[in-house]
């Protein structure tokens, strides 16, 4: 019961968890329109999955300002995995949108294993804090706490912005 809850600063409202917390509202607000809107609806849907993680990001940026993530330390992490969807989703809704060529859902999925694989290597970090579960566990990752963790997930984005500044650069008109 002590690993949920450590004892930390007080709860404090700061200036930019309230501006997290606000502009998370209004993503989620659009990530429902995106979701309901009926023409364009793949790149509509990309773009929903794209907003809704940016939400659930700036969610764990509140918490961490009002200084809740030390409360929850199993909660420091969740966000490793999510970095990962960024890149694939981002380039997922360029080609949806600017190649209008047919997605086969093999393609789409092989852009989320990295996001799969990391969830799935993580669980029984996550799972840790919790006792009943991780007296049947063999296997604690320590990685996550590690920051050569950082390298593949900038080494994933710079290859995505590479990608994606070939796949737009038809599209664009030079001035």
């Amino acid at each position: 019961h002590d690993l949920l809850l450590k004892k930390s600063p007080t709860m404090t409202l700061h200036f930019w968890a309230i501006a997290a917390i606000v502009a998370a509202a209004q993503g989620l607000l659009l990530t429902i329109l995106l979701f309901s809107m009926k023409e364009n609806r793949l790149p509509n849907r990309i773009l929903g999955l794209l907003m809704s993680l940016l939400v659930v990001t700036l969610l764990e940026w509140a918490l961490w300002w009002m200084h809740w993530m030390d409360r929850l330390p199993g909660f420091k992490v969740i966000s490793y995995p999510l970095q990962l969807g960024y890149g694939p989703l981002l380039f997922l809704y360029f080609t949806a949108t600017f190649e209008r060529q047919k997605m086969s859902a093999q393609k789409v999925l092989w852009h989320a294993v990295p996001f799969v694989l990391t969830t799935f290597l993580l669980l029984p970090f996550y799972l840790r804090f919790y006792p009943s579960i991780t007296k049947y566990l063999n296997w604690i990752p320590e990685w996550p706490l590690d920051h050569w963790y950082l390298i593949p997930v900038f080494i994933q984005m710079i290859t995505y912005g590479i990608w994606m500044k070939i796949l737009l650069k038809p599209h664009v008109q030079k001035n």
